[in-house]
């Protein structure tokens, strides 16, 4: 990467150790995406993705630490995601002593932010750029921000510029002033690989929508046609309400960081058509496609046919134009009148279509800034039909051959020892050999443990995080693959992460509580939230958990859980 001489000064440690560790993350960050130089965050102010005073989060504490003692400070003011329980919500004394064990960091870690560069008390929030904030980027800013859905607001509806960053890395943008040029913040990179026709007969449901989307394209750019038909050709209030729950959902069920909608988002305004890349496949969504990811959803309850008995409205899905039942009510102002611990009732109300008893109570959180109706996080699993690989005829040859070549160069080695030929011709028979790119490199022997579907990193290890379970049994149920399986020590074979964008520093905190998989093996280019846990785990941490992407789809198909597997420091992988 090409760096000024001040940037490459920072790295050599010009301002201390630590802040050379945040250049170095940064650059080891750009490098994997092909960023050519740094560009410097033009925002006023950042946002960070993560408030948790979780017990069991202790290397970011740590880390925060090491960055306060060296005096590397935030260049710019910033606001964060909101706190895990919020007191005005109403809480038992056993729940507020569960809550107190569970975040008993949390006065200490707010006190981190606060020395690092909080905006204000207040600054709590996951839609940081409403007005009541006063966190709103301009169009053309460049961000160094985190969090799933307002990262993709700030694209799409604001157009602002702003790469899908995990929880610590855009926490080193606003350190450093500067960040990696690529992907999102790149004209090239903001071009749409999917055109999304929506053809429905009613106006589809954000949520249903996003969800939708997001399983389909992943963290690829869709241009979405068709919305203008129930939303017009204005950004109005309601309108950017309905796309920040549908990208919010598109965000949290897939990856994506930018979409662009036909007449209607700031870019698809200016340069239409324009904007599609030539390959850009084509999804069309009817209301049966709507109805299938609707259906998809997993029920997480043990009665699906039992009563509700409490709904938490919270962020960032609740609006001020969301309807309750038949009243079209102004959230905000609702929300104000009511008193700061309680618990609101009312007749006649519904949450996505479903009516409500007159007995279950919707508990409003203080914060009315951050208004969302809570959707359901859903992944639809499709496991791909196992192919053959397209030259493991021809490998089999060669290894059967090298398997006696092999034999015949030792001493003492004749003919008759054809037994033993064949044993070693079979052992070599097995193996598969699998180059990719080294993105952190190491060395590794470990049992596969293979996904199919993208692996969200905050579902699959937070009990392990939470609660101290050193296998890292996966907690993510709608990993079928995964589910139940220790994720510790193992080889984790998957396409890409998915899901929050705190997952970076779930690895990273699961890597340093020796918690980690023995190796990450990607068969596609690996995605910004997954880079983010791999690097920080290299460089901020003494243990190895070597990398490597870009192993091809044939490698999903030829490697099994319960495999051997072997990593070596050129990026090779070895299966059997």
């Amino acid at each position: 990467m090409n760096l000024t001489s001040q940037q490459q000064a920072l790295l050599d440690g010009a301002k201390g150790p630590a802040m050379a560790k945040v250049v170095k993350t940064l650059v080891m960050y750009g490098e994997c995406f092909g960023a050519e130089r740094m560009v410097p965050v033009t925002g006023a102010n950042g946002h960070l993705v993560t408030s948790f005073g979780l017990s069991m989060l202790g290397p970011v504490y740590d880390l925060m630490d090491e960055l306060l003692k060296d005096g590397a400070l935030s260049g710019q003011s910033f606001s964060v995601d909101p706190r895990p329980l919020d007191p005005a919500v109403p809480a038992n004394p056993l729940q507020k002593l569960l809550f107190k064990i569970m975040y008993s960091k949390q006065d200490d870690y707010e006190a981190q932010l606060r020395s690092m560069g909080l905006l204000d008390n207040d600054a709590f929030t996951c839609t940081c750029y409403q007005p009541e904030v006063g966190n709103r980027p301009r169009r053309g800013d460049i961000l160094s921000w985190a969090e799933s859905s307002a990262v993709v607001f700030a694209n799409s509806v604001l157009g602002a510029r702003c790469n899908r960053n995990s929880g610590i890395i855009e926490m080193f943008g606003s350190i450093a002033g500067f960040v990696p040029e690529f992907g999102l913040l790149t004209d090239e990179g903001r071009k749409a690989t999917w055109i999304i026709e929506v053809d429905c007969k009613r106006k589809p449901e954000a949520q249903v929508l996003g969800s939708a989307i997001g399983m389909k394209v992943m963290e690829d750019v869709p241009y979405i046609k068709g919305l203008d038909r129930w939303l017009g050709r204005e950004l109005t209030p309601g309108t950017q309400d309905y796309l920040k729950d549908m990208g919010a959902a598109s965000a949290s069920n897939g990856a994506v960081g930018l979409y662009h909608v036909d007449g209607i988002t700031p870019e698809a305004v200016e340069q239409g058509e324009h904007l599609i890349a030539p390959d850009a496949r084509i999804y069309r969504i009817d209301d049966a496609e709507l109805e299938r990811i609707r259906s998809s959803y997993p029920v997480m309850w043990k009665n699906p046919g039992a009563r509700p008995k409490l709904a938490f409205i919270g962020c960032p899905h609740l609006c001020t134009t969301r309807p309750l039942g038949r009243r079209h009510l102004r959230w905000a102002e609702r929300l104000r009148q009511l008193p700061r611990a309680s618990t609101h009732r009312t007749d006649r109300r519904t949450i996505r279509g479903r009516r409500l008893p007159q007995d279950c109570g919707i508990q409003t959180p203080l914060d009315y800034r951050c208004r969302r109706l809570e959707h359901l996080p859903a992944y639809v699993h499709q496991q791909p039909a196992v192919r053959q690989h397209a030259h493991h005829h021809q490998l089999q040859q060669v290894a059967y051959v090298l398997g006696i070549a092999l034999l015949h160069r030792r001493r003492g080695a004749r003919l008759r020892h054809h037994r033993k030929t064949n044993q070693i011709g079979r052992r070599l028979l097995m193996e598969k050999i699998f180059h990719g790119r080294v993105v952190v490199p190491g060395t590794a022997h470990a049992k596969a443990l293979v996904s199919h579907g993208g692996l969200n990193t905050l579902a699959s290890f937070q009990k392990a995080l939470m609660f101290g379970d050193k296998k890292a049994t996966c907690s993510d149920q709608n990993n079928p693959d995964l589910y139940g399986k220790p994720l510790a020590g193992c080889a984790l074979c998957l396409p890409q992460t998915v899901g929050s964008t705190t997952g970076g520093m779930v690895l990273f905190c699961a890597t340093k509580m020796g918690r980690q998989p023995a190796c990450l093996l990607f068969s596609k280019p690996i995605d910004s939230l997954a880079a983010a846990g791999a690097i920080l785990s290299g460089v901020w941490t003494d243990t190895s958990m070597p990398t490597i992407d870009n192993l091809g789809d044939e490698f999903l198909d030829a490697v099994s859980t319960g495999d051997a597997i072997t990593v070596t420091e050129d990026g090779t992988v070895i299966v059997g």
